[in-house]
């Protein structure tokens, strides 16, 4: 599989906004959409090996004592601005996909079940129409994942967006779509949930190089 070059994006992408980041209310006010809260991620892209014309790119992130990585699909730039959030954009940003590392706020409980997250993504997208329920995998773990229709500034989208519990915390992958770019967008994010490994205790990764026929 063939990864293409990288810009390091620092503007704004006009994206809805996938975090709540501010202080969590007292844990008898939580409401649905405070039950989660990003983690800081401190990431950087390392250039990799060359595979025929394509250079490689990783984008590795630290949270807490663990070290996270995944490869830069091929077409998709990065910002990395967001202190809390890897943003990635196709060449026209009519695809743009995103991860994070969630846990749960002060005072409140991480959703045990599917139904659990379902809410919590029906108080950030109020508007949502429910597609499909599944499964997202990544880094030998499995959680649920959700598709929907929604309104972004009045614009038509459609959005993949699965919770993966893992022992750094839960991984959230997301890709807000036109409905143009939505299925090549969905691969790409699975794609990308493939490449994503989780270090060991002491931040350890076992990296394995790409080769020519991969």
């Amino acid at each position: 599989m063939a990864w293409a070059g990288i810009l390091v994006l620092t503007g704004s992408l006009g994206t809805p906004a996938l975090a709540q980041s501010d202080p969590p209310a007292a844990a008898d006010h939580l409401s649905a959409g405070e039950i989660l809260r990003p983690l800081a991620l401190h990431a950087t892209v390392q250039d990799g090996e060359i595979v025929g014309f394509e250079q490689i790119h990783r984008i590795f992130m630290s949270v807490n004592q663990r070290r996270l990585m995944f490869m830069l699909p091929q077409q998709y730039r990065v910002e990395l601005k967001h202190p809390e959030k890897i943003t990635l954009a196709n060449a026209d940003f009519t695809a743009l996909l995103a991860v994070r590392v969630l846990t749960a706020a002060e005072g409140a409980s991480a959703p045990g079940s599917s139904a659990g997250y379902r809410a919590w993504i029906t108080s950030r997208w109020p508007d949502l129409i429910l597609l499909n329920e599944g499964t997202f995998s990544a880094a030998k773990s499995s959680g649920p994942a959700f598709e929907f229709s929604c309104k972004v500034d009045d614009v038509a989208r459609k959005v993949q967006i699965g919770f993966v519990p893992t022992p750094v915390g839960i991984l959230e992958f997301s890709a807000v779509c036109s409905p143009e770019t939505f299925a090549s967008a969905k691969s790409t994010l699975y794609v990308l949930m493939r490449s994503f490994q989780i270090s060991d205790p002491d931040g350890k990764l076992n990296i394995v190089a790409v080769r020519g026929d991969n």
